[in-house]
């Protein structure tokens, strides 16, 4: 038979376990808020280092934890490239920073795709679009995001750019383009099936974490069990 002592002994450590779990839960609640907050928005602003003011015939290009990749139709024997260029070079459009390009040079079904590396959910807001070209014609180009959701469905949102772009001139080459707060939240992965755009500071809004609501809920649970036993 356990004698008095030691009965107030495992009380006392019960007790103390219960409070241990409870402030464990609580701060690793904060610590997954404040992620979420730290990562609430980022821009991917292309700007990767490089040795070269600019990088052409690439298929495949990561940035901030984003894979943006050239998608070719099965069994075709060409495929176009996407092109990064820095500021200083002539010819192509320019905001003084690293933006990334895309024109259907070889394979007209081909089409710009981008998501998480590792995979998973995120939304954007807005992104900055110019002509791929000066444009001496100055027609306007449109460009469409395709957004593709974990079930499957998908939605759209298409831009008409002003047409002003001077390359290295004084015009300003890029406009910022707002998404429909559809595309805020619930992205598996964006398409693109438009070309000859230029594209810089794409504004991406990660997932928000499920797992600060769980630790929060669990947090209430165990003070709840810790009040009982007082």
């Amino acid at each position: 038979m356990k004698s008095r002592a030691q009965n107030c002994i495992l009380r006392f450590a019960k007790r103390y376990l219960v409070c241990l779990q409870t402030l464990c839960l609580v701060i690793g609640s904060i610590i997954m808020l404040k992620l979420d907050s730290a990562q609430s928005q980022s821009v991917i602003t292309f700007d990767n280092p490089w040795v070269d003011r600019y990088e052409i015939d690439v298929k495949n290009y990561y940035d901030q934890g984003f894979w943006f990749r050239v998608a070719t139709p099965p069994g075709s024997p060409y495929y176009n490239t996407l092109s990064r260029f820095g500021p200083g070079v002539s010819y192509y459009a320019n905001n003084g920073t690293p933006h990334l390009e895309f024109s259907r040079d070889y394979a007209l079904m081909d089409n710009v795709v981008f998501s998480i590396t590792l995979g998973g959910q995120f939304g954007i807001t807005s992104v900055d679009l110019a002509e791929h070209y000066p444009n001496i014609s100055g027609l306007p180009i449109t460009v469409t995001f395709i957004g593709i959701k974990q079930d499957g469905s998908s939605i759209t949102n298409t831009f008409t750019t002003d047409a002003y772009n001077d390359g290295q001139g004084g015009l300003a080459d890029f406009q910022t383009f707002n998404f429909d707060p559809s595309f805020g939240s619930g992205l598996i992965r964006v398409e693109i099936p438009s070309d000859n755009w230029a594209m810089d500071n794409i504004v991406i809004v990660p997932e928000p974490s499920t797992w600060a609501f769980l630790l929060a809920g669990l947090g209430v649970l165990a003070f709840k069990g810790w009040r009982r036993r007082f």
